[in-house]
């Protein structure tokens, strides 16, 4: 007996967020970014106060897509069965995944927000998207007594 199957999945990811349009954000033409006060300046790290504009994983995209050929033959033979086949599988992936793209104003406490005088800044001025593609496979065997 011989089972072919043929496949095709999609899978797409979007965190576009979203911030007032007529705020002046840290970049001309960009929202406002992320500001954090007294805190931590890893994504979603905590602020003792809370967190303002964009997250800084704003504006993030993912598209897979997967093409999956699998193929399998079964022989018996008296009380033995044998397998053998295998699957091949090519994988694409678009990704747009930069962080801090509008922007990432740190003040060290409430004071210093207050005086605007900023601890770190973070900014992607522009996101380079990473496409990619793979092939994987697998081949399989196998002899089972009855």
């Amino acid at each position: 007996m011989n089972t072919a199957r043929l496949g095709y999945s999609r899978a797409s990811f979007y965190f576009l967020g979203s911030t007032p349009t007529d705020t002046p954000g840290f970049a001309a033409g960009r929202p406002v970014g992320a500001i954090v006060i007294a805190g931590s300046t890893a994504s979603n790290g905590s602020s003792q106060i809370t967190g303002a504009g964009a997250n800084v994983g704003s504006n993030n995209a993912v598209s897979r897509n997967l093409y999956t050929f699998d193929d399998h033959i079964f022989y018996s033979l008296g009380k033995h069965q044998i397998e053998a086949g295998g699957w091949i599988q090519w994988l694409q992936s678009n990704d747009n995944l930069a962080q801090n793209q509008f922007g990432q104003a740190s003040f060290a406490d409430l004071t210093h927000f207050l005086q605007g005088s900023i601890k770190t800044f973070t900014i992607v001025p522009t996101a380079t998207p990473l496409n990619w593609r793979t092939w994987m496979a697998q081949l399989t065997s196998k002899i089972r007594g009855r």
